[in-house]
């Protein structure tokens, strides 16, 4: 399964978000950070185990622009 976070600025015009996106699975399995070219960051998964879902999956922001960092958020589950 392919998991995407788009980041955008909270201002209009403030350029385009760089920096990592770090992605952590709940299913046991370490995080994965991955860059942020042009906004967008993608990552492929697949779960260890089909027994303990579903999983909560979520995304954490880390610019290296202290004008667009971010708490992790952006939460859902998959089995």
């Amino acid at each position: 399964m392919t998991f995407t976070a788009t980041v955008v600025p909270v201002t209009a015009g403030a350029g385009t978000p760089t920096g990592a996106v770090t992605f952590g699975f709940g299913d046991g399995t370490p995080t994965v950070q991955v860059s942020v070219p042009d906004g967008i960051a993608a990552v492929s998964h697949t779960c260890t185990s089909a027994t303990g879902g579903p999983f909560p999956v979520v995304a954490g922001y880390t610019s290296d622009d202290a004008a667009f960092s971010s708490p992790p958020r952006g939460t859902t589950s998959r089995r």
